[in-house]
């Protein structure tokens, strides 16, 4: 078995398998009010009235009051990774307890499939980029590519001795790549389910695996300090990043798909042409063990976030740091922008998530309802939901509305 590294990012397993069985059994509350706490209109000064909410918990889990700002929330298991389809309709949870699909709209689960189901813990997933096709990655060492909309199995991929930490679609939808802690990755058709390479010439665990915008190029980090290129045409390794000094934790393309954002656990994050390998430049951060970097929608800024809570908000084209965000209590876990790029969301290990203006570096909000570290934010596609997973095995979806555009202030 090869070496592994393990990310900051996967909670703890439990040991009793029963426990997880208990924890799959939901109840549903249904609260209306008024939380009058929280964030306040900057103009009138009051407090903004709190939505009609259904909360789904955990039979082991006491009912609770919605959050402020909450639009939903429910239960399922630690969760691991939260994720919307590209047309904002269906909120897919990975997590111990397996995998859940909803509707946004009206919060109504479409379909589940539980960990004693699958006979294993859910570590990742994905929506292929028309939605019809949802891709998850588990413990047992197996992808599975499910029927978005019945919950249907369609196939499951079997290749990996290890879990599968990252699964990714191609952006035309027709390839996935799973990256897994056996030390591989392999590339599999999505129609047909067949293998079509299988990425190996290396020792480490693979942590996460992302394509370039245009598909032509796979990216995975690896335990050992470096990143692999991959040509998506001819299977071959077009370079290998190494100029880190120590291993990587993070990665993003920019959207224009030129730049790779590498993140690591020693005080830096480095920025590489995509295309030729040329590092551009090191992004030196105050603080140690960089655990999120994310390129905002236009591409002009990057923000990286910390285990030692504090976000920096780069300039990509010059190196210059824009914002110093450190009004953080607990290590930034993850972190995500508005499609419009005026708002930040980070997800931090004080169990709250923070709303940042991307411009002024103003924080507009806090965001408290998790009981345990929250490990992945995403926002809807218009920007008017922030969906929040936590190791307390709640996703709570908040509604943002454009959190910058309606002067959220706390």
């Amino acid at each position: 078995m090869h070496n592994r590294q393990t990310s900051i990012f996967r909670s703890k397993k439990e040991n009793s398998h029963s426990w997880w069985v208990l924890q799959t059994i939901l109840v549903t509350t249904t609260l209306v009010g008024c939380v009058l706490t929280a964030c306040r209109s900057p103009e009138e000064g009051r407090a903004l009235p709190s939505p009609q909410a259904t909360v789904l918990h955990h039979a082991t889990i006491l009912p609770q009051p919605t959050p402020f700002r909450a639009s939903r929330v429910l239960g399922t298991g630690r969760i691991r990774k939260v994720t919307i389809s590209a047309d904002g309709e269906y909120l897919a949870v990975a997590g111990s307890a397996g995998i859940f699909l909803y509707r946004i709209d009206t919060f109504e689960r479409v379909w589940n499939r539980s960990c004693t189901e699958l006979d294993s813990e859910v570590d990742s997933v994905a929506f292929s980029p028309d939605g019809i096709t949802l891709a998850s990655g588990s413990e047992d060492g197996t992808a599975i590519l499910w029927d978005a909309a019945t919950g249907e199995r369609v196939r499951t991929l079997e290749g990996h001795v290890g879990p599968v930490d990252s699964v990714a679609f191609s952006p035309d939808g027709t390839t996935l790549a799973s990256g897994s802690e056996d030390g591989i990755a392999i590339l599999w058709d999505v129609e047909t389910g067949e293998r079509l390479r299988t990425l190996e010439d290396h020792t480490e665990a693979v942590h996460s695996v992302a394509f370039s915008p245009d598909g032509t190029t796979l990216a995975f980090g690896l335990g050992d300090s470096s990143v692999i290129l991959w040509d998506m045409a001819t299977g071959e390794r077009v370079r290998t990043l190494t100029g880190h000094n120590s291993w990587v934790t993070s990665m993003a393309f920019s959207p224009d798909g030129t730049r790779l954002a590498a993140g690591l656990s020693e005080y830096a994050v480095i920025l590489w042409n995509a295309a030729t390998g040329e590092r551009l430049r090191t992004l030196e951060v105050p603080t140690k063990y960089v655990t999120s970097v994310v390129f905002s929608p236009d591409g002009t800024k990057l923000a990286s976030g910390s285990g030692y809570a504090v976000v920096i908000l780069w300039d990509v084209a010059t190196g210059e740091r824009l914002r110093i965000l450190e009004d953080h209590t607990g290590s930034v876990t993850s972190m995500a922008f508005s499609p419009d790029g005026t708002t930040l969301a980070s997800g931090l290990g004080d169990n709250t998530v923070i709303l940042w203006d991307t411009v002024t570096g103003e924080r507009l909000c806090s965001l408290e309802g998790h009981t345990e570290t929250v490990y992945s934010v995403a926002f809807s596609p218009d920007g008017t939901t922030l969906a929040s997973g936590s190791k307390d095995g709640i996703v709570i979806l908040w509604d943002t509305g454009g959190a910058a555009a309606t002067g959220w202030k706390q």
